[in-house]
């Protein structure tokens, strides 16, 4: 319940852009943020969650899903100055894995 109640008001301090310098000044205050380093730490150990994937906003922001054996996850979002945020959490991840594309000329032959 602690953490949905983190999430809310993540989501509530995160749902605007904000300048570095309030993002850094909310990590100093706030469960929520802190250095990238310190919270992937803390995520691993606490619920066993590690990165699982990743991928870079046009503005430079590092998005992260934290991901423990049992599906539990977290989104966080990492700004260029090294200071992490978490967004979201949930249950049951999965991973999705693409099918190889086949021409047709293959589907006609396997049948």
């Amino acid at each position: 319940m602690t953490r949905v109640w983190l999430l809310l008001i993540g989501f509530l301090s995160t749902a605007i852009w904000v300048p570095d310098s309030f993002a850094q000044a909310l990590a100093q205050s706030s469960p929520l943020c802190g250095p990238k380093e310190e919270v992937l730490a803390g995520f691993a150990q606490k619920y066993k969650e590690i990165p699982k994937s990743n991928g870079v906003t046009h503005t430079g922001q590092l998005v992260q899903i934290l991901v423990s054996e049992t599906g539990d996850w977290s989104l966080l979002v990492t700004h260029p100055t090294g200071i992490s945020c978490l967004l979201a959490i949930g249950t049951s991840w999965e991973n999705f894995y693409p099918q190889p594309k086949t021409s047709q000329n293959d589907q006609l032959t396997s049948r």
